[in-house]
């Protein structure tokens, strides 16, 4: 009933409970050892609150959950020409698991990628943006990224590697920069963290 949608119902008995509230819309996930792993990270609310139940006693509450995901957008300055095939993101240290006790996200020890094969509509578009989401990483630990474009020759146009990518939870971090043209003198490739009904903004330059 789309009436009870994000509506509880539940009886327990008296105690104390830790309750954990997990919503997203990966079309698959699998749970080991309390930690979700996704087919793909989506937006992603999350919250956990201890509840004490006494006896034969009602409880209504309203509960709150929280975005808990960041974005990563790389925006192109220059235009999308015939002759790029493919643009592609490598990310490593990128968080694919989240522990629903402990609120951490953990990260795999592949790389994970992400590719966008040019169709001839695209060809001409300017301000083309390529973006996905992701847990933030656990403290301590970092997350990297390559990316570069190619041609249909499978030869290399452009690429970028930059050494720490740092996430934040509903905040989204845009690299701003030329994706597509083969590089032909040292352009600069600059990172503007920014709001888009998300959280606030932080502005970091970074170099090529």
């Amino acid at each position: 009933d789309s009436q009870d949608f994000g509506i509880i119902y539940d009886q327990l008995p008296m105690g104390s409970y830790k309750i954990c509230l997990l919503a997203h819309s990966s079309a698959t996930d699998s749970l080991n050892n309390n930690s979700f792993t996704f087919q793909e990270t989506t937006d992603t609310f999350y919250k956990q609150i201890t509840l004490e139940i006494g006896s034969g006693e009602e409880i209504i509450q309203d509960i709150n959950i929280q975005r808990i995901v960041g974005k990563l957008e790389f925006f192109a300055t220059d235009s999308v020409h015939s002759g790029v095939k493919q643009f592609e993101i490598k990310l490593s240290g990128y968080p694919d698991k989240f522990n629903i006790l402990t609120g951490i996200a953990t990260a795999s020890s592949d790389t994970t990628a992400f590719t966008h094969l040019f169709s001839p509509e695209d060809i001409g578009k300017i301000n083309q943006s390529h973006s996905l989401l992701t847990f933030i990483p656990e403290t301590g630990k970092t997350m990297s990224a390559k990316i570069k474009s190619t041609n249909h020759a499978g030869q290399l146009l452009r690429d970028y590697h930059i050494a720490s990518v740092t996430p934040e939870i509903n905040k989204m971090v845009r690299y701003s920069g030329k994706l597509y043209e083969s590089r032909l003198s040292n352009d600069t490739f600059t990172l503007y963290p920014v709001s888009t009904n998300w959280g606030g903004t932080i502005e970091t330059p970074l170099g090529d």
